[in-house]
């Protein structure tokens, strides 16, 4: 299920893998189209938030752009009991972690090492960012693909890696760069 209430807009031309004609359409159904799977997909004219209904089973691959978001994300994964996966980058900066309902209140859990979490109101999806507020925070193109592919390296590292080693300790749960 692809969740968003984003509407591609000109200035999401440089940094996300739309096109000119997909200008003033729903992300989610964007993405949708760009999907070659045999799975169903279902998109959501949505922001996520806390307590939405999850389908049973679900695993999480967040890429939002404020903390209301990712803790709506972080609550609903401890809930019920899964894990997310979260990509985040700002106009240098890229970085992905990975987060199990088991690591709550726990040195891994991003609510602890990124207390502003708990805080932080900025850009609340209920109240979309403005033209004003993203001109403040542009974000590069490859800020994105590289918060992409962390996230991604993550999900190859946990589904089929971590099966096979017995150091959990060592386990990589977060990756980051800046340019």
């Amino acid at each position: 299920t692809l969740i968003d209430g984003d509407i591609i807009s000109k200035r999401n031309l440089d940094r996300q893998l739309f096109k000119e004609d997909s200008i003033d359409r729903y992300k989610s159904d964007e993405l949708e189209k760009q999907l070659v799977t045999k799975a169903e997909v279902k998109s959501v004219h949505e922001y996520f938030l806390d307590g939405m209904e999850i389908k049973e089973g679900s695993t999480f691959f967040v890429a939002v752009d404020n903390h209301p978001a990712r803790l709506a994300v972080l609550n609903t994964v401890d809930r019920i009991g899964k894990a997310c996966f979260m990509a985040a980058n700002e106009y240098r900066d890229a970085e992905a972690y990975f987060y199990q309902g088991k690591w709550k209140e726990g040195p891994l859990d991003p609510r602890v090492y990124y207390p502003d979490l708990l805080t932080d109101k900025s850009g609340d999806p209920t109240s979309p960012c403005t033209g004003e507020a993203m001109e403040a925070s542009p974000q590069l193109a490859i800020s994105n693909m590289m918060a992409a592919s962390y996230c991604m390296w993550l999900y190859w590292f946990w589904s089929q890696e971590a099966r096979r080693l017995e150091c959990v300790e060592a386990f990589p749960v977060k990756v980051s760069s800046n340019f």
